[in-house]
């Protein structure tokens, strides 16, 4: 089971129910950029990892259609070329261990890219109906 991503999901599903329990007392418009931000940070970040979750998911029933016998262990009999292939995939992928981490780390990257650019879109804003409210 890859429990540092199911946990992972778990914080992040609640984060995404704390920012809409939170959203009526969000008033200002930079507050609501930020609300904006940090909900496209937890989405991102539980999409991710319910695409790593999913292929874990798939790898790991690829190596249980070796076990002809399901007693949960791969015996000589069942041992193949095949089989070899399909364990190698599991063991040689180590991103999923810490797919928590690089999914912070992008999911992070990915909202403080659309939070400048939500920043960005909300100043000017701004700065257009200052500039018609003077005229």
């Amino acid at each position: 089971m890859n429990y540092p991503s199911i946990i992972g999901m778990a914080i992040s599903l609640l984060g995404i129910i704390f920012l809409f329990k939170i959203k009526k007392k969000v008033n200002k418009r930079y507050g609501k950029s930020f609300w904006r931000g940090s909900l496209v940070f937890f989405v991102v970040y539980i999409l991710i990892l319910i695409t790593v979750f999913i292929r874990w998911y798939y790898l790991k029933n690829q190596l249980d259609t070796f076990d002809l016998n399901h007693n949960g262990f791969i015996e000589m009999g069942e041992y193949s070329d095949d089989y070899r292939i399909a364990m190698e995939r599991v063991t040689r992928d180590t991103a999923r261990n810490f797919a928590f981490i690089t999914a912070a780390v992008f999911s992070l990257f990915v909202s403080i890219l659309f939070l400048l650019i939500d920043l960005t879109r909300v100043h000017l804003k701004i700065k257009k109906s200052k500039n018609l409210s003077i005229q």
